[in-house]
């Protein structure tokens, strides 16, 4: 035998008796790839905010000349465990809140049909994913009426 394979030997047997003594905890891999999602979320989500910060406020003035009425809308959702919280969109309908309108009459603003034509309607709920209320990787917010 050569020198080359009694060394190898006599690490591997070094290996396997330190094997014997030390125990693995295994790894949680759940609560790490979450740890890390959120992590992802939280630089990928500032970094757009970052970027799409001037079209938010060019949007939130226009909303603001258009029509009365908040700029954004609150849709209350449920997330992970059951946890609730408001869901931020940019407003696309015009704001009655006594609901005076007849309900035939078109409600929708131009300015909303655009912003949900292009989805831009969805960017406030960027906030939302800095406040971890849902992810980017999947979103996983639903309606609480469709859950009730």
């Amino acid at each position: 035998m050569t020198d080359i394979q009694t060394g190898e030997r006599q690490r591997q047997s070094e290996i396997d008796a330190l094997r014997d003594h030390l125990e693995f905890a295994p790894i949680d891999r759940p609560a790490v790839v979450d740890r890390l999602r959120g992590r992802s979320d939280l630089v990928v989500g500032c970094v757009l905010l970052v970027i799409f910060l001037p079209l938010l406020m060019i949007v939130a003035l226009a909303l603001k000349c258009e029509s009365l009425g908040p700029i954004f809308v609150r849709q209350e959702c449920l997330g992970r465990c059951g946890r609730r919280f408001k869901l931020l969109r940019f407003r696309t309908r015009l704001h009655d809140p006594e609901r005076l309108r007849p309900i035939w009459a078109e409600d929708m603003t131009g300015l909303g049909r655009f912003l949900q034509y292009t989805r831009i309607d969805s960017l406030p709920q960027l906030i939302n994913v800095l406040r971890g209320d849902i992810n980017l990787f999947p979103a996983s917010a639903y309606e609480r009426s469709f859950l009730d």
